[in-house]
């Protein structure tokens, strides 16, 4: 008996090793445990990409700001580089930007250099305001880029005979009623500048008669099948239709078949100067 216990000393004891047993409860448990740390790690992975595409964008479309020290609406002036601006914009509408032909055939485009500041309201700024703040920061704006635009006229201006014609048959009308006065009138090009892309302004009249002051007439161009629309005023922006065949192209041609619209338009020109000069 005391020899059997010897041997059996002798043999190497191994460990009992106690394994708890696992219900299918605790399965479950387990289970949504991970899914549950699954959820977890995608939206963390989806915080960081947002984050990274954030950066990407506010690198891209860097906005530079002026007498920002107070960070309100009354001393604050936007503005961004034009190529910036120009791919904000395509961004926004999901397409290319199409450009005015007919509208720079007539008129000449602007030239306005890709690295030139532009004044522009981000759109990060319509965040938190009310929509008359809005309006109120565009039209604030608008009245800076008509400076802007006014000292980026297209270089060939001066060969764009169509600007001069209806400017010299503007004058001659007005003279029929201020006969007696100076009168001066100008016009501008916009095409191919924040005012055309944003505001639908192709151009605008300078009309000055006698002291007065200048009063601006803005105007819109339509051609082609846009020239079926009924708008005769938007926003306070006057449009000239023009019927062409084709909405890429005018000719002299058109030009001389349209004459009777055309003075038809610079008719409510006249109206809209008269009405401006009543208000001031």
């Amino acid at each position: 008996m005391e020899n059997l216990e010897n041997q059996f000393s002798s043999v190497p004891q191994k460990k009992i090793i106690l394994k708890r047993v696992v219900s299918a409860k605790d399965e479950e448990l387990v289970k949504k445990a991970n899914e549950a740390l699954s959820r977890q790690n995608n939206q963390k992975d989806e915080q960081k990409n947002n984050s990274r595409s954030n950066k990407q964008m506010k690198k891209r479309f860097r906005v530079v700001t002026f007498d920002s020290t107070k960070r309100n609406d009354e001393n604050i002036n936007f503005k961004m580089r034009y190529g910036s601006y120009l791919m904000q914009m395509k961004n926004i509408i999901n397409s290319e930007i199409l450009e005015d032909k007919a509208g720079e055939y007539l008129l000449g485009k602007c030239d306005i250099k890709p690295t030139e500041m532009v004044p522009c309201l981000p759109f990060k700024e319509y965040k938190n305001k009310s929509h008359n703040q809005i309006v109120s920061l565009k039209e604030k704006i608008k009245e800076e880029l008509f400076a802007f635009v006014s000292e980026h006229q297209p270089i060939n201006k001066e060969q764009k005979s169509f600007g001069s014609l209806i400017t010299k048959q503007l004058e001659n009308e007005l003279r029929e009623t201020y006969s007696e006065k100076k009168i001066l009138v100008n016009w501008f090009s916009a095409i191919g500048s924040p005012l055309d892309y944003q505001y639908g302004i192709d151009g605008w009249f300078e009309i000055s008669v006698g002291n007065d002051d200048k009063i601006r007439i803005p105007f819109d161009l339509k051609n082609g099948n846009q020239a079926k629309s009924k708008d005769t005023n938007k926003q306070g922006v006057l449009i000239m239709h023009l019927n062409t065949e084709d909405i890429d192209k005018v000719t002299e041609d058109d030009i001389s078949d349209n004459w009777q619209a055309i003075e038809v338009f610079l008719s409510k020109v006249i109206e809209e100067y008269q009405f401006k000069k009543s208000m001031q």
